[in-house]
């Protein structure tokens, strides 16, 4: 999950669309508690998989201390963690991570990937009131063991009274954080020798993208590979401007995906090949020569995105996110939903300058709350703690991007390209959803397509994308996290599902 806010710290403008960011000094983000942690409690359990097979799993909910004194810790990071069988028979293991920064995991836990997920609707949101949590035939449990890890802050994670939030609530410090509690997790588990992924989505993908190499280098720990969900992998490509008119040619697909969603591109609509075409060729030529944009630039650009001409014109071609935002169905009084663009809600205030309100985002923090909560006390026997935090507004208010070490805009791009040169097992799998708005999968996929050189020559297996119908939490509508779940095991286990779901073997 990626939060935005608009004119934001820094030129990053990322941050919270939706949630108020704290007054200064109203949350300390520090907490007065027990520094004696509860033991973690695992339970059994078992599902049908989609291949029609009896999956056994073991569930195990608890806290890793951060800091150098186990027992007066800086930091409790909250996990869930579902594994099969063996923990020495050489399974995969994967750590998982959301975004914000100030998302806890549950999104991607019983949101799409793990054993019991909320039921959804079409769109991918909560088909039944109050939410529902079924049984996931195409878990990803079923070719590795998954670990979903909420960052302190969020879900039950904290900064204990030892810590400082200041060492938590910016970038360097938050990877910093996580590499500590993989590499402990991985000890007090036995599981350093086994095969080791990450995953993350949106700023989570920033997250699975820089520690790979940090791992390997800090650490010790190989990393095998890494997944990538609607990540933020660059945050200078994330934002256009005046001075910045690639991160707007690079988002132009994503509009045309949102446009044909809705029928506003007529007849016979471009296709997204054509507009990734457009994009990085007469409309990126013309964003850069604005002293040459004419009426049929205009028109072709609006025949992409399906926005009116003469907002067009005002902006210089640039399609702003309150544009796609508004601007695509204002005709009916609706908004587009820039986490996916496919799906579209009344527009409650619209006399208000900026909407504050997502069909998608918004709608999803109640029932998966709700899910997430149900899941831990009455299924995994989770008794401790209290106020899980989904989204939290203190994390992303406190959040200190000018801290880091690094100089513009956050990047993990460099991190990437050392992986794939330290090590030549290390792999990419990158997916996105179509019609994602807030990290466009043409950015992505350009972005990849710079680091390419760092992988070998010829070798189109290291880095690995797919393009899939929906947005940003793409995994939550059912048609796509079945295709999904194939290559995602195709990636894992170099084979794919026959027709008749059984795992095949490769060719």
């Amino acid at each position: 999950m990626l939060m935005r806010r608009h004119g934001g710290p820094g030129a990053l403008g990322l941050v919270l669309l939706l949630l108020a960011a704290p007054a200064p000094g109203e949350e300390d983000n520090r907490e007065d508690l027990p520094a004696v942690l509860p033991e973690p409690v695992t339970t059994t359990h078992s599902l049908e998989t989609v291949d029609g097979e009896r999956l056994e799993y073991r569930a195990t909910v608890g806290y890793t201390p951060l800091g150098e004194d186990r027992e007066h810790p800086e930091a409790r990071v909250f996990s869930v963690a579902y594994t099969m069988g063996d923990e020495e028979a050489d399974r995969p293991v994967t750590f998982l991570f959301n975004g914000g920064p100030g998302a806890a995991s549950a999104y991607l836990n019983v949101g799409g990937l793990g054993p019991r997920v909320l039921e959804t609707d079409e769109r991918g949101l909560s088909a039944t009131t109050p939410p529902r949590l079924v049984d996931n035939p195409k878990t990803w449990l079923a070719f590795t063991d998954l670990v979903f890890v909420d960052p302190p802050g969020t879900g039950f994670s904290r900064v204990m009274e030892a810590g400082d939030p200041e060492d938590f609530f910016e970038p360097e410090g938050d990877l910093a954080a996580l590499e500590e509690t993989l590499e402990r997790w991985l000890d007090d588990h036995g599981r350093r020798g086994d095969p080791v992924y990450l995953g993350g989505e949106s700023y989570g993908g920033y997250r699975a993208g820089a520690l790979p190499a940090r791992l390997m280098r800090n650490s010790g720990i190989s990393v095998s590979g890494t997944v990538l969900v609607s990540p933020a992998l660059d945050f200078g490509m994330l934002e256009g401007g005046t001075g910045r008119p690639l991160p707007h040619a690079l988002m132009l697909p994503a509009l045309t995906a949102s446009a044909r969603a809705h029928d506003r591109l007529g007849d016979d609509p471009p296709s997204l090949e054509q507009a990734e075409a457009f994009a990085l060729g007469d409309y990126l030529e013309g964003l850069l020569h604005p002293d040459r944009i004419d009426a049929d630039w205009i028109d072709e650009v609006a025949r992409f995105t399906g926005i009116d001409r003469d907002h067009l014109r005002a902006t210089g071609g640039r399609v702003t996110l309150n544009m796609a935002q508004r601007g695509l169905l204002r005709d009916e009084g609706r908004l587009v939903s820039l986490y996916d663009g496919g799906i579209d809600s009344p527009d409650p205030v619209p006399t208000r300058t900026r909407p504050r309100a997502d069909a998608i985002l918004d709608g999803l923090v109640a029932p998966l709350s709700t899910a997430m909560l149900d899941h831990l006390r009455n299924t995994l026997d989770w008794s401790h703690g209290h106020q899980y935090r989904l989204l939290s507004r203190e994390v992303f208010g406190a959040w200190d991007w000018d801290s880091s070490q690094r100089t513009g805009p956050a990047s993990a791009m460099d991190d990437l390209a050392t992986a794939l040169a330290l090590d030549p097992r290390f792999r990419i799998f990158s997916v996105h959803g179509e019609a994602d708005l807030i990290t466009p999968y043409f950015a992505t996929e350009w972005l990849l397509g710079q680091i390419a050189h760092a992988a070998d020559p010829g070798d189109d297996e290291r880095i690995v994308t797919g393009r899939y119908p929906g947005g940003h939490m793409l995994y939550m509508r059912a048609d796509t996290n079945a295709e999904l779940f194939d290559d995602a095991r195709r990636f894992y286990t170099g084979h794919a599902a026959d027709e008749d779901g059984a795992a095949a073997d490769p060719d």
